[in-house]
């Protein structure tokens, strides 16, 4: 059998800051990317003592029109990635008794057609955040997922934003993110929506000393969301019209934008 090895406790500041000091842009369907972004984040920043792994691709897609290539693209960022990143950050995340933190979502629990790539791969990375947990754990190492819903920002129009053009698609999510915000606030209540920062207050609390008894679990962060999901589809809709209605009057073709 193994044994336990020490380390020194993970230190982190008080409070994590909410934009990066360096960007490292990296094509996360790729094994080889993977390995060389946590290279050149080592060489620049030194050695990592935490990965949160939130990149993600969201491709809808029913079931009769799914595409070989799309699911490999799928779970090629969204369940590969984190553990190539892992894999290549090992060595220092045992060194410095590091974390992880998964980023899941509410979709994995949530029906919704067209969603079997999205949702199925966020539900294959809790299931590797559990193991992750369980091998890793002796070595000092805790791994942890957080399943985020009702957060909404710039991300969550990605793919509706991909066929305008770049001037069009930054115009409409500066103009759209307040009215959605505000469909959200007004079926939901402020107490069901989140931010950014309620994420990395989550992620910064699962990477600290505070949560060293919390491993393998996954969190839900959604405002207590799946206790109203029968507002779902009125959000959906009203969202959807919003964009609709943005786009008719821009000269643009209707995309519908689902909120999530």
């Amino acid at each position: 059998g193994g044994h336990r090895r020490h380390h020194s406790r993970l230190r982190l500041p008080p409070r994590l800051p909410l934009e990066a000091e360096a960007i490292f842009p990296a094509d996360l369907s790729k094994p080889n990317a993977c390995r060389e972004l946590v290279g050149s984040v080592e060489e620049s920043q030194g050695p990592l003592t935490a990965i949160v792994n939130n990149a993600a691709i969201n491709i809808p897609a029913a079931l009769d029109t799914l595409h070989e290539s799309q699911f490999r693209q799928a779970f090629a960022v969204n369940f590969e990635a984190p553990i190539y990143l892992v894999q290549a950050a090992l060595p220092s995340l045992i060194e410095n008794s590091g974390g992880i933190v998964n980023i899941s979502s509410v979709l994995v629990s949530e029906l919704r057609k067209a969603n079997t790539l999205y949702a199925c791969s966020k539900a294959a990375l809790e299931k590797a955040t559990e193991i992750m947990s369980l091998e890793l754990t002796e070595l000092g190492v805790r791994a942890n997922s957080i399943r985020i819903g009702r957060v909404p920002g710039y991300a969550l129009m990605r793919e509706k934003l991909a066929g305008l053009s770049p001037d069009a698609a930054k115009k409409l999510a500066h103009e759209l993110l307040p009215k959605r915000l505000e469909v959200m606030r007004q079926l939901l209540g402020d107490h069901a929506i989140g931010s950014p920062a309620d994420v990395a207050r989550t992620v910064s609390f699962l990477l600290s000393e505070d949560s060293r008894f919390i491993n393998g679990q996954t969190i839900v962060l959604d405002g207590g969301y799946r206790h109203n999901e029968s507002l779902s589809d009125q959000c959906r809709d009203t969202t959807a019209k919003l964009v609709s209605d943005w786009l008719q009057a821009n000269g643009s073709s209707t995309q519908s934008l689902l909120c999530k």
